[in-house]
């Protein structure tokens, strides 16, 4: 083999070399940006212990308040819901915080015979009512998406809407190959301005009584 074969070969290498880099660097990227969101602004931390443990401290957790808890059954999905009077992560002072998890089946497409099955974790924080609390919300929404998009896929951005004028919005992103949206970050706002709220959800698979992001291996 001659010196430029050998250069051309040692080019390849370092090609293929920066791609798998990059690669894993966009991974490390987008599961960083998704778990900083569970880790900053949830009071129980599904990624950091076994499944069961962050559950039994879910239910158990004596700050939550107004608990309802549906366990798994043949007919229904394991659902919690519960409020927090005095935990609040996010900048402004909220009057309440309501937590959800509950357990979710999507069939990929229309072929599929097995459904995947997933969790929803979510944190509403509830803002005082009126003009300012409004603004709480915005300003809380536009520093979630700075905050926790990095890593991730813009997916779909949409207003809500309420007696023709705009009541919210909605943002979902998402990373290739993923079926669901691991991340949406929302605000909404009742129409004479009494509920105003800044919703931060999360999606996850649970196996081997681990919670996880699916991220596939090929992903760019």
């Amino acid at each position: 083999m001659g010196c430029n074969d050998c250069k051309m070969g040692e080019e390849h290498f370092m090609k293929i070399k920066l791609f798998i880099l990059l690669s894993l660097s966009w991974q490390t990227l987008c599961s960083q940006t998704f778990y900083k969101a569970t880790e900053q602004y949830f009071r129980h931390d599904p990624f950091k212990n076994e499944f069961s443990q962050f559950l039994n401290n879910l239910i158990n957790d004596p700050l939550l308040l107004q608990k309802e808890v549906k366990k798994i059954t043949d007919s229904t999905l394991f659902f919690l819901q519960g409020f927090y009077a005095t935990h609040s992560p996010f900048f402004f002072p909220t009057i309440t915080c309501k937590v959800v998890l509950a357990e979710r089946l999507e069939y990929p497409d229309s072929l599929s015979l097995i459904p995947v099955r997933y969790f929803i974790y979510q944190l509403v924080g509830y803002a005082p009512s009126g003009e300012e609390g409004l603004k709480d919300v915005k300003k809380e929404f536009d520093k979630l998406n700075q905050r926790l998009r990095k890593g991730l896929v813009l997916s779909e951005e949409k207003d809500l809407k309420q007696d023709n004028g705009k009541s919210g919005m909605i943002v979902n992103y998402t990373y290739n190959g993923i079926i669901f949206s691991p991340l949406t970050i929302a605000w909404t706002s009742s129409a004479d301005k009494k509920e105003n709220m800044v919703v931060l959800t999360v999606r996850f698979i649970m196996t081997n009584n681990q919670a996880y992001l699916p991220i596939p291996f090929d992903s760019p």
